[in-house]
């Protein structure tokens, strides 16, 4: 039983390693989150390597530097032919780039930050003409100016969760012009980030930004924590609502990965549960990535091969429980009886007869020797009684605690006693007896 469960115990251990590392048989492991994680990881970097290679490309367009000191000088006069004039030829280029390439919007600043054009006619209706760059942290503009951008993301009126890419237009003669911004909905980044494919039912991914005391868009108790960017499966209003709070035993995977750390492992995620993470740091966003799944559902498998050993073991240990009352009935028994049979023949009671033993071992071997020792101990004593009988003085036999066990005829002429009279009396009590 102890060399079974050791060997169980092993096996489950050993069992468990293995497909925490490999993932398989449907297990999400450690090896197969961080595959997830460092995929999604790859897949967000190409996603804004592609919109730095498409602001480059647009910041350097001849039809961009050729109209923007126009627009720039008509803007508070936009009904001006010179303006109708340099839009229209923007619009055609630019609002080919934005369909083609999916921003929902490009806008011209000029520089004092004022917005002198935009590709969305919706957005040209409403308040971003003339205006300064919608961008609620205030600081793309700066930035944009002195190289290429990304915003932080934010909610526009619309409900939509959005980002800029922004970056420095130059004249001709290299000097600094404006800026253009590119509008990004994160729609597109939330469906790959949240795609769940391989995660089970409690897998998710998630991403998010510790919050620096300049961002005083986000709420306050957000400053110096972590900020959930992305709407969560099992909370889909997280997106720059949830905070992870720096120290907290909560969401320390995201903790981690938006401090700068990569790694994986068990921990304790945002709602309190225990889960199998790989955490990951995104430098060239300054993000935290985390692809997890609950260890409940992770370890499913593991959980149901071990209640399958459990199972194995108890009947393993009912059919050794067996086998040992059967050694018990077959071997431990006739001992026993063996040893009363030897008690029996020690105080002389050799009419007893031996238990019948019918199995072919060593015990069986024994209960003969026993038998045939009986015999041969009746027929020495009977000659010895013979011999005794014979002798024409009288005679005692005593036992090893002084007892009579035997008288000849002549002792007990010489007593006058009858000889069941005698058989067990000390012999003492017999003198003494004799001599009043």
């Amino acid at each position: 039983v102890l060399s079974l469960s050791l060997m169980g115990g092993l096996a489950f251990i050993n069992i468990k390693q293995i497909l925490e590392d490999s993932g398989q048989n449907k297990i999400i492991g450690l090896a197969g989150l961080e595959a997830i994680a460092d995929l999604k990881v790859d897949k967000i970097e190409s996603f804004f390597n592609e919109r730095k290679g498409d602001i480059r490309t647009a910041q350097d367009y001849y039809n961009i530097k050729t109209n923007l000191p126009i627009l720039t000088k008509y803007i508070d006069d936009r009904s001006n032919p010179e303006y109708l004039k340099a839009k229209k030829m923007m619009d055609g280029q630019l609002r080919t780039f934005q369909r083609v390439y999916g921003y929902d919007d490009i806008m011209i600043l000029d520089v004092d930050g004022k917005t002198v054009y935009s590709s969305n006619n919706t957005q040209i209706h409403a308040v971003d003409v003339g205006k300064p760059l919608p961008d609620p942290t205030g600081v793309s503009f700066n930035e944009g100016k002195k190289d290429i951008y990304f915003s932080s993301i934010f909610k526009s009126p619309d409900g939509h969760f959005r980002m800029f890419v922004t970056a420095p237009i130059h004249d001709f003669d290299k000097k600094f012009i404006g800026v253009i911004a590119l509008e990004t909905n994160m729609t597109s980044v939330y469906k790959f980030i949240q795609d769940t494919t391989g995660l089970g039912n409690t897998g998710e991914t998630l991403i998010g930004h510790m919050i620096a005391d300049d961002e005083i868009t986000y709420p306050e108790e957000s400053i110096g924590n972590v900020l959930f960017l992305n709407p969560l499966r099992h909370d889909s209003n997280a997106a720059l609502n949830r905070i992870a709070i720096i120290g907290k035993k909560e969401a320390k995977p995201i903790q981690y990965a938006a401090s700068g750390k990569s790694g994986s492992g068990i921990s304790i995620d945002y709602r309190g549960g225990e889960i199998l993470a790989a955490w990951r740091y995104i430098p060239s966003l300054d993000w935290g990535l985390v692809a997890k799944i609950d260890t409940k559902e992770a370890f499913a498998e593991i959980n149901s091969l071990r209640r399958f050993l459990l199972i194995i073991a108890f009947i393993i240990l009912l059919f050794s429980i067996s086998i040992i009352w059967l050694i018990a009935s077959n071997i431990s028994k006739p001992i026993v009886n063996l040893t009363k049979f030897a008690d029996k023949i020690a105080k002389g009671k050799f009419d007893e007869p031996i238990v019948s033993i019918k199995t072919k071992d060593e015990v069986a071997i024994l209960g003969d020797a026993f038998s045939k020792m009986r015999d041969q101990l009746v027929l020495a004593l009977g000659e010895s009684e013979n011999i005794i009988n014979a002798i024409p003085s009288p005679l005692f036999t005593l036992n090893q605690d002084g007892a009579i066990r035997s008288v000849n005829p002549k002792a007990l002429e010489l007593l006058g006693f009858k000889e069941k009279e005698l058989i067990g009396q000390s012999i003492q009590n017999i003198i003494k007896i004799n001599k009043s």
